[in-house]
């Protein structure tokens, strides 16, 4: 497997991927990032690759923009579960040493209610 980053770019309704194998600075395009992805893949095995793997890089503002807020999505998305399962274990942790769900509740800024939901998970 050998993974091959693909410059990106937008040109009228058709995406344009360069690539560069052994130097070579090669061109393809798609009409969608599925087929763009498929046809980048396909001009790397031309020349030789075996197995590539395609990572798309995107050179134009908006592309780049739309990849910074699906990566800060995702980092949303990991803190939220890092908080839930820090939240968990302080809640086992306080009811163990004998606090009440509405003491515990408190102390984290949640109901009492979702004190109950954190210690059955």
């Amino acid at each position: 497997m050998t993974i091959i980053e693909a410059d990106l770019e937008r040109d009228g309704n058709w995406w344009l991927a360069w690539i560069t194998v052994d130097g070579e600075r090669q061109g393809t395009q798609g009409k969608n990032l599925d087929e763009i992805s498929l046809m980048a893949t396909d001009l790397a095995k031309c020349w030789g690759v075996t197995e590539p793997v395609i990572k798309l890089v995107p050179t134009d503002d908006a592309s780049k923009a739309a990849l910074a807020a699906r990566d800060a999505k995702m980092r949303a998305q990991k803190a939220r579960e890092s908080a839930k399962a820090a939240q968990v274990e302080a809640v086992k942790s306080l009811l163990s040493e004998g606090l009440t769900m509405r003491e515990s509740g408190r102390l984290l800024g949640v109901s009492f209610q979702r004190v109950s939901q954190l210690a059955k998970s």
